[in-house]
């Protein structure tokens, strides 16, 4: 075999060693694989599972599962590559592989097959697999190895594929390291041992990440591997790069599980709150809840009902009219005996026959019409009873709105009060802290003042118990301001000095006890 037969051979093995791996990565999703391309692809079957995975569509035409001719075999290879040169669904373009090929098992068209299919799906470049924008896909290529490997200093890789880089090992090295920093002591490599660096990248690649080492090392650290066996296993690379951006890891799961119980607490106490919304509401809803029971019992009853007799007054006219009819032909049935009978002996009573005829065939003509202007009757009630339920539905339809009205709004009233109570909470601290600072003061003074009651304020409203929640917080409320202000100026009076106190100051009556430490009521005109 000659240096280029044993090159070309070597070619060969390495990209069905890529390929093979490819694929079945493919595969893995439906836990399949193949042995061999060859095989693999020989009845269609996993060539149909493969193409259905890169289009993310399920083939449109049956299929042969069960394959036992060539012409079998041949149909779902076929069906395969018009799924894939289809424009809605492969589209990809320039394929030169016949059905045939594959059952054939003809390693060359299967092989760049393979090329078409990494080129397009890879999601490299912007390539349609026809090999037509090829350039798009090596730059591609060669912009994401850049990417990944920017942190890498001593990297240069401004002669693309012939960099340095590449045949001295370091690229190779720094994607084991990219991929799993644990895989390799990328500091501890000299650029000068090529081939060392070379053999330990592939074999590390293979060992750690699972590429297979497509490239012969030795070819690698001398410079002879060509720009397209570097760009076979560089894009194996980037698959295994691409397929461990996709795995979901143990701490992912475990954050998200974190704030899944994060959010099912949330969830939790607001539910609980809703549960006890529910539950006043449920109250204030079961009336509502029996008066539409009642109405839909109604309307179906009434619905029922009128059904009934409509048909029990149907079956009676039928009845009645067949009888009728009965009795109209049997008549009928006579009276063409009698004309048998008699014959044509008289001019008049064949007359008095065909007129008796006539009458009766009038009456029957007239019960038809009857017949069918109560059908018509029957068609128009049934339409009246019919709009009569849409009405019905439609009230039961404003109901259910108008609950839903009344829901909402008693939602917003007890808001309402609840904000109403602590205005009123806060007025009562108020009051009570005046009425302290205010006590202590009498006290040491030796008299006391008597609050007013708030009832006697209250007694000014007559409409006090007729009043909603708001407008006796803020009549409560006004009565304690009052006070307040009351015992304020109080307070400014006995403050302003002995000589005006007389004049100013409320009357308080002492106690004539000493032991005793209460006192008559504040005159009330005084306070004025």
């Amino acid at each position: 075999m000659s240096k280029a037969e044993d090159k070309s051979e070597k070619w060969v093995q390495a990209q069905r060693k890529a390929f093979t791996h490819w694929v079945n990565t493919c595969l893995k999703v439906r836990e399949e694989r193949v042995e061999t391309l060859e095989e693999g692809f020989n009845n269609g079957l996993r060539l149909i599972a493969l193409v259905e995975i890169l289009t993310k569509e399920a083939l449109r035409k049956r299929h042969n599962s069960k394959v036992a001719l060539k012409v079998h075999k041949v149909n779902n290879c076929f069906l395969a590559l018009e799924h894939l040169k289809d424009p809605e669904l492969g589209n990809v373009k320039g394929l030169t592989i016949g059905a045939e090929d594959f059952v054939d098992g003809r390693t060359n068209m299967i092989l760049g097959f393979c090329w078409q299919l990494l080129r397009k799906f890879s999601g490299v470049g912007k390539g349609d697999g026809s090999g037509a924008g090829a350039g798009s896909f090596e730059s591609g290529l060669l912009d994401w190895l850049k990417q990944t490997l920017a942190s890498y200093e001593d990297i240069n890789l401004d002669k693309g594929f012939k960099s340095e880089g590449f045949s001295n090992g370091k690229i190779f090295l720094a994607l084991n390291h990219a991929f799993n920093p644990d895989s390799v002591d990328y500091k501890s490599y000299d650029a000068a041992n090529q081939l060392t660096n070379c053999q330990d990248a592939l074999r590390i690649g293979e060992e750690s990440a699972g590429v297979p080492a497509t490239i012969d090392p030795e070819d690698l650290a001398s410079g002879q591997a060509s720009d397209k066996e570097i760009i076979l296993y560089l894009s194996l690379w980037y698959e295994t790069f691409k397929g461990k951006q996709g795995d979901v890891t143990a701490e992912s799961l475990q954050s998200k599980l974190k704030a899944v119980e994060e959010e099912i607490t949330i969830i939790t106490a607001e539910n609980e709150e809703l549960r006890l919304r529910q539950s006043s509401l449920e109250s204030q809803t079961s009336n509502l809840s029996e008066k539409l029971t009642l109405l839909k019992e109604e309307q179906e009853n009434l619905s029922i009902q009128l059904r009934e007799e409509l048909e029990t007054e149907l079956r009676t006219t039928e009845e009645s009219f067949r009888e009728e009819k009965e009795a109209n032909e049997l008549e009928l049935s006579k009276l063409r005996e009698t004309v048998q009978m008699d014959g044509k002996s008289s001019e008049e009573k064949r007359t008095q026959l065909q007129n008796a005829v006539n009458e009766t065939n009038n009456e029957r003509e007239k019960l038809t019409e009857e017949l069918k202007a109560f059908r018509e009757k029957i068609e128009r009630e049934k339409e009246e009873l019919e709009k009569e339920n849409a009405a019905l539905e439609k009230r039961i339809r404003d109901f259910e709105k108008d609950h839903s009205a009344l829901e909402e709004a008693m939602r917003k009233r007890q808001a309402e009060q609840g904000q109403n109570v602590f205005n009123l909470r806060k007025e009562v601290m108020k009051h009570l802290g005046c009425m302290d600072e205010w006590k202590i003061f009498l006290d040491q003074q030796g008299m006391t003042y008597e609050s007013e009651d708030l009832a006697v304020h209250m007694e000014t409203s007559p409409d006090f118990m007729e009043m909603d929640t708001k407008q006796k917080i803020e009549t409560v409320s006004q009565a304690l301001s009052e006070e307040d202000a009351q015992l304020a100026a109080l307070t400014k009076k006995k403050q302003s000095g002995d000589d005006s106190e007389e004049e100013e100051a409320p009357k308080i009556t002492k106690s004539p006890s000493k032991k005793s430490a209460s006192v008559k009521k504040v005159d009330k005109k005084s306070k004025k």
